[in-house]
């Protein structure tokens, strides 16, 4: 697709030089004609590029968009497998942390009641389909995709006659 749209890019630059040529070859008046009738060929001939360029761009974008529905399929399953192996490693944290909170309670001791407290608290408010959620919608299978699309060329006019 990147080959094909520097291709398109290219015709269209060398079609406007050769457009802008033209022009420049119309007002000079030193010019033959069979010279300048080269020009209008060239100028020709690179409008005609321009349209195979083009073509095979948005033919190049038709075929990779082909497979897009599988690559999603594809992508989900994989995030999927991904996600189950997440699940078991946040509950293995929390389970291996709830276990040390239990081994390190100090509870009993009055200053330490409240401190344990809000930790057993946050550790048990984790909540890892909540996570798993969030990091689906942000980085996985649910965030915003941005396919390649046709982007017409606009070159500068500089020297437009």
């Amino acid at each position: 697709v990147e080959l094909a749209k520097h291709s398109y890019y290219s015709a269209r630059k060398e079609e406007r030089t050769a457009r802008t040529r033209e022009a420049n070859g119309r007002a000079d008046q030193s010019l033959s004609r069979d010279q300048l009738r080269k020009l209008e060929e060239r100028a020709e001939r690179s409008s005609q590029e321009v349209e195979k360029g083009q073509e095979h761009y948005v033919k190049a974008l038709e075929e990779l968009n082909k497979y897009n529905p599988k690559y999603m399929e594809d992508m989900e399953q994989v995030f999927d497998t991904c996600q189950d192996f997440e699940r078991k490693r946040l509950q293995f944290f929390k389970d291996i942390l709830l276990d040390f909170h239990k081994h390190l309670d100090l509870s009993n001791n009055d200053s330490f009641h409240a401190i344990y407290r809000d930790l057993y608290q946050n550790i048990t408010a984790a909540n890892e389909q909540e996570d798993l959620r969030w990091w689906q919608n942000t980085h996985g299978p649910g965030m915003t995709m941005s396919w390649p699309q046709f982007e017409v060329s606009c070159l500068p006019r500089h020297n437009d006659p």
